[in-house]
């Protein structure tokens, strides 16, 4: 197995490459390297450049995924409170739907909640 190099030493190594100063039998005999290895390494940077400032761009895409999912996250938060707070209430069962009737939080005004099965959702109805 080769000798390993820290991340640092590459860079240094790449970086007094690039600009030129000395040639590259010069900078790997500076740096106790082989010059292939030197080489190597400007190679790999030259090639894998763009790709570090590419992760900003995937941090990004993450960062808008995580906002998604707290929004996601908050919806399902509020349609399980929703469904406890039906649950509490008093219920009615018909053959293809549910009504609950319960007190909003905000009034005092009963609404009327219906379950449709065909659309697999919640309505809000005051009750008169």
């Amino acid at each position: 197995m080769g000798k390993r190099y820290s991340a640092k030493l590459k860079f240094q190594v790449v970086t007094e490459l690039l600009r030129g100063d000395k040639s590259t039998a010069q900078v790997a005999k500076a740096y106790g390297i082989h010059p292939n290895t030197a080489n190597a390494w400007k190679k790999t940077f030259l090639e894998k450049g763009p790709d570090i400032f590419a992760q900003d761009s995937i941090v990004a895409q993450y960062e808008r995924r995580i906002a998604e999912l707290e929004q996601l996250i908050g919806q399902k938060e509020v349609e399980i409170a929703l469904l406890v707070r039906l649950a509490s209430c008093r219920h009615e069962r018909r053959p293809q739907a549910t009504t609950a009737v319960c007190l909003k939080q905000d009034t005092t005004e009963p609404t009327s909640w219906l379950w449709s099965q065909s659309g697999r959702q919640w309505t809000a109805n005051a009750v008169r």
